[in-house]
């Protein structure tokens, strides 16, 4: 069993005039001003032993039955980023997911349609690490797709202002 605190946060909320709370909208902007310890002391309780060790029993520890995943292919890969964001942080997480063994088009309305929900099921993790342990403790097997190297290409910075002229297409003479 692994002891564990359940410390508490006091939350200050700003008033309408002078935080980003806003009346009729749907965001409310809450922060932790200070750590409140309850007057006993913060209680230590103890986790279940399927808590403390997920591969004791992973149906326990995830709430999905291995049978589900038993008989699937997981694959882990590392997203790539969203084309309108510069940095490279979002491509540090792995992911795993269960490809749909079939899918079809569905003729009303042109929509892809699959009978098996795991397939839109994505779990991101940390590190290459964490992800193929999930799908070991799943019991399932997996693939891992290695990302493409990011290689940049040297230049000086004076190379953005050299100015190259047009393309001329020169005809030879006849």
């Amino acid at each position: 069993m692994l002891p564990c605190a359940a410390p508490l946060l006091r939350l200050s909320m700003p008033s309408a005039h002078t935080g980003p709370a806003m009346l009729g909208a749907a965001r409310l902007s809450v922060k932790a001003t200070e750590l409140v310890v309850p007057p006993g002391g913060v209680q230590a309780y103890e986790l279940p032993d399927a808590l403390a060790d997920p591969s004791a029993d992973a149906d326990a520890f995830y709430g999905v039955e291995r049978e589900v995943y038993s008989k699937r292919t997981a694959k882990v890969f590392q997203p790539a980023k969203a084309t309108t964001s510069s940095g490279k942080l979002v491509s540090t997480k792995w992911r795993v997911t269960f490809p749909a063994p079939e899918r079809w088009t569905n003729a009303l309305m042109g929509w892809t349609s699959t009978r098996d929900p795991v397939s839109n099921i994505a779990l991101d993790f940390n590190s290459l690490e964490q992800a193929t342990a999930y799908a070991e403790a799943m019991g399932c097997k997996y693939e891992v797709v290695k990302p493409k190297a990011y290689r940049v290409k040297p230049k000086s910075y004076s190379d953005n202002f050299v100015y190259r002229g047009p393309k001329l297409n020169k005809k030879p003479a006849p």
